[in-house]
């Protein structure tokens, strides 16, 4: 899955490898530094404690992720509408009504 993220954040710049190699890269260190803080944590403050830091560290990323990276799914029937071109929103609009009313009979 984070190959596609990769792709998606990289798209147009040409540095998709360099950005796969970063993401790759925070992965492996991130899992190689949980465990050993993990077992640090579980020494010093026991096990319960050392999942519920490790819990709340994974959760920041997991929300950044959540709310800063854009959306770029485009539905396969939007998709083939093309873009909306100045002077062609009512065209548009009836596109979409048409699309919707087909969406909504294949219901």
């Amino acid at each position: 899955m984070y190959i596609l993220v990769t792709s998606d954040i990289s798209r147009g710049t040409g540095r998709f490898s360099m950005t796969l190699g970063l993401t790759t890269a925070a992965m492996s260190i991130g899992g190689t530094v949980s465990g050993y803080l993990g077992q640090a944590l579980a020494q010093d403050l026991g096990y319960k404690q050392a999942f519920v830091i490790l819990g709340v560290m994974s959760l920041v990323p997991a929300l950044l992720y959540l709310f800063c990276i854009p959306e770029t799914y485009i539905p396969p029937e939007l998709s083939a509408m093309g873009s909306i071109q100045e002077g062609d929103e009512e065209e548009h609009d009836k596109t979409v009504g048409d699309t919707a009313a087909a969406v909504k009979s294949e219901m």
